[in-house]
């Protein structure tokens, strides 16, 4: 018993030298703990290092912020379900949904796909919160894309509210929501060539 105490004890100690080690997090010192790196397939020196952001193509709505039209509450009341506002963080679209609080259990769900729906993913969307006195609760959504997808690529998606055995559908009066890959414009200043 003597000897695993003395063991012990020489193992947690700091050994007796006069150099004493230091560890300092990189979140003390008010910096990221992580920082990413994109990798292709071609592993040059080059696609390491960061792309500059007029080389690298871009993500737009193909429609209207659904919550900036004047239908918005009337298309919610018809259709129980709503793409509420889209936004993109490099090549992750986030998304809201508003659907009616019609039963407890609900399911929120966006279909999409990339290739003219030959074939399709769907992503759940969470639990946000609630709105309008609990008429109405808030779920939100995240589809990544490759980094590299080319331009003219489309993203075409429609959102899916199960209530129980009910289910609804948004799907932008049958045109789908659509995210088109564009590249980017450079703007040459005036007088250069």
């Amino acid at each position: 018993m003597k000897d695993r105490e003395e063991f012990e004890q020489n193992q947690c100690s700091p050994p007796d030298s006069p150099t004493k080690r230091k560890v300092t997090f990189a979140d003390h010192l008010g910096q990221s703990l992580c920082s990413i790196k994109t990798i292709t397939p071609n592993s040059s020196v080059e696609d390491l290092s960061p792309r500059r952001p007029e080389n690298i193509n871009f993500l737009h709505c193909d429609f209207q912020q659904p919550s900036s039209l004047k239908d918005f509450k009337d298309r919610l009341s018809e259709q129980n379900v709503c793409l509420e506002n889209l936004a993109f963080s490099g090549f992750a679209v986030t998304g809201t949904v508003i659907v009616k609080n019609i039963c407890f259990s609900k399911d929120v769900t966006v279909r999409y796909s990339m290739d003219k729906w030959k074939t399709y993913k769907d992503v759940w969307a969470d639990y946000v919160n609630q709105l309008e006195g609990g008429l109405e609760d808030r779920f939100q959504f995240r589809i990544y894309l490759l980094h590299n997808i080319d331009a003219g690529s489309e993203l075409e998606f429609a959102v899916r509210f199960r209530a129980g055995r009910l289910e609804f559908w948004d799907n932008n009066n049958r045109k789908n929501y659509r995210v088109v890959c564009r590249e980017p414009v450079v703007i040459k200043s005036p007088g250069k060539g």
